[in-house]
């Protein structure tokens, strides 16, 4: 039975990545033609067709850092240098490729990464004699956590701006259905964000002058 155990904890977090990886690989050419399997989705919808590995390679990263780290002379610098290498090698891919469709959701990918490997860069330090440094244990502790403001405040920003382009979106289709729906789709897809981008003043000037054309 244990030997069952042992196989199943290494089979598991290695064959699922393994798995999913070959049939989004297989189905590669009908993602680039907007066409991919429909249950696969979750996998790739959020990536751009030629980055539709991109959660794969995510998982990959899990599984190492998380699982495959932890068997690498537990404690010791190797097993941080290790981790900071797979790290910093995704998040230069990352930097380099884009791989998702949405902006903002690149930005804070990006960040989340940078922070993974700040993390690593951080515990290699705390393991260095800092004796004869200007900076100290606790320094390095205090610089990790302001690293995480930006990305908290960038978070906040664009859940907002995402929050306001929804509530535009549903105030035109309403007003462009009691219009007879002309122009509603057409407004909330090329009009929302910018529009969210401006300040309450004028986006309520602006409702009130669709209100007052369909009157």
């Amino acid at each position: 039975m244990k030997l069952i155990a042992y196989g199943l904890v290494v089979l598991i977090p290695i064959g699922i990545p393994m798995y999913f990886g070959r049939l989004i690989w297989n189905a590669k050419p009908e993602i680039l033609e907007f066409q991919g399997p429909h249950h696969l989705e979750n996998l790739y919808s959020d990536y751009k067709p030629e980055n539709c590995m991109w959660e794969i390679y995510q998982m990959i990263q899990k599984v190492i850092l998380v699982g495959l780290l932890t068997f690498v002379n537990r404690g010791s610098i190797l097993q941080v240098l290790v981790g900071l290498m797979v790290s910093n090698v995704i998040l230069v891919s990352m930097i380099r490729t884009a791989p998702y469709l949405d902006t903002h959701t690149n930005v804070l990918a990006m960040m989340g990464q940078t922070i993974v490997v700040l993390s690593y860069l951080s515990a290699l330090l705390m393991r260095v004699d800092l004796a004869t440094e200007a900076f100290t244990v606790d320094t390095v502790g205090t610089i990790l956590i302001a690293c995480n403001i930006p990305m908290m405040l960038y978070l906040v920003w664009d859940t907002s701006m995402k929050m306001h382009i929804k509530f535009f979106e549903v105030q035109i289709d309403l007003l462009a259905g009691e219009m007879g729906g002309v122009g509603a789709t057409y407004r909330a897809r090329h009009d929302g964000e910018g529009m969210a981008r401006r300040n309450a003043r004028e986006i309520s000037r602006y409702v009130d002058w669709l209100g007052r054309k369909k009157n």
